[in-house]
């Protein structure tokens, strides 16, 4: 039983830098102009590992919780998405508003199409749907709805809501084929959320049962085959063309972007950073890769200001997408710091 917590407790530094990995991707897909570079944007347009590699992580730490039925952690898991999912759609308002009325100079990446400022009612347009003015919370919005209804599967079906929830997923894939889906996106009568949440289940039921048999445990036991197999299966994966796509969908190449997951989470867990001992590397690797949720809430935001006054942002470069995210990571740390006693650290890790 101690050994167990322990284990639960104990970081995987690969896992950590895959977040950082993912975090820069995300500022790269909204950055980024990739001027010159068609093969290198139809990379990032069809393997789309990202966001479901996010969803596969986020539901294998949460296994535990739900098996334990542990109200404690479950309720932080809401916190910790609520409060942001909450807080910053409101602070944006207020300054977006503050600064069109008194500097008349409006955020570029404020997804409103009108010329007016940001009224309460988008507010709560945004919280409901997630796409009123700041459609890159469709993330928390999915993750919280998924959340809820697999803790209401587990404490109803205590001994079988891993199965229930499989199958839940296995049904959910099949409606990505089903002419009532096709039927109902084509007429647009889903909401960008809805169809999100169908497309990013079996991401999340693959994460819950990689949780279910402690995954990470068993792959350190023979990493080194399993890092070298892993990295060959994602060459594989960028390179040939083996999925097709499917019209209509964000994520269009669904098994791809699925297996893309599966593969990065088998080889970033599997890396051997339990063999390094110096607590200043440790400790590095920890500090470049924490507060990747908060980087994802603002970078967005930022951008649409910092797009006006420092160049290589404002071109779409490389450097540019690197310097937003430095300044959005600066940010979160500097406001996981000041509020680290308090609820509000949550909007910046």
């Amino acid at each position: 039983m101690n050994n167990n917590k322990i284990n639960e407790r104990k970081v995987n530094l690969g896992l950590q830098l895959l977040r950082m990995i993912l975090s820069f991707w995300i500022v790269i897909i909204h950055s980024y102009f990739f001027k010159g570079k068609a093969k290198l944007k139809k990379h990032f347009d069809e393997k789309m590992f990202h966001v479901p590699t996010f969803m596969l992580i986020s539901f294998y730490f949460f296994y535990n919780s739900l098996l334990k039925r542990d109200n404690f952690k479950i309720i932080q898991r809401f916190k910790r998405l609520l409060i942001p999912y909450i807080i910053w759609p409101f602070i944006y308002l207020v300054i977006n508003n503050s600064v069109r009325k008194l500097f008349s100079i409006k955020n570029e990446n404020i997804d409103l199409n009108l010329k007016r400022p940001i009224y309460i009612k988008d507010y709560f347009f945004q919280i409901v749907l997630s796409s009123r003015y700041y459609p890159p919370f469709w993330y928390i919005n999915v993750l919280l709805f998924l959340s809820i209804i697999f803790t209401i599967i587990a404490y109803s079906f205590k001994n079988l809501f891993l199965f229930i929830i499989q199958l839940f997923g296995f049904f959910s894939y099949v409606l990505h084929y089903s002419e009532i889906y096709n039927f109902l996106r084509k007429r647009k009568m889903f909401e960008l959320c809805l169809v999100l949440i169908i497309q990013l289940i079996p991401a999340a039921v693959i994460g819950l049962t990689f949780g279910s048999v402690n995954l990470i445990n068993i792959l350190v036991k023979c990493h080194l085959r399993i890092v070298i197999m892993s990295f060959l299966f994602l060459i594989c994966l960028f390179k040939f063309e083996i999925f097709k796509s499917h019209d209509g969908f964000l994520y269009q190449k669904v098994e791809l972007n699925t297996l893309g997951a599966i593969d990065l989470f088998i080889l970033f867990s599997s890396l051997p950073f339990d063999k390094i001992k110096n607590t200043k590397i440790i400790n590095f690797i920890k500090l470049i890769s924490n507060n990747t949720g908060g980087i994802y809430y603002i970078h967005n935001f930022v951008r649409g200001y910092l797009v006006r006054y420092i160049r290589p942002i404002k071109e779409g470069s490389f450097l540019g997408s690197a310097i937003l995210y430095i300044i959005s990571h600066l940010i979160c740390f500097l406001g996981s710091k000041i509020f680290r006693k308090n609820i509000l650290r949550f909007l910046f890790i």
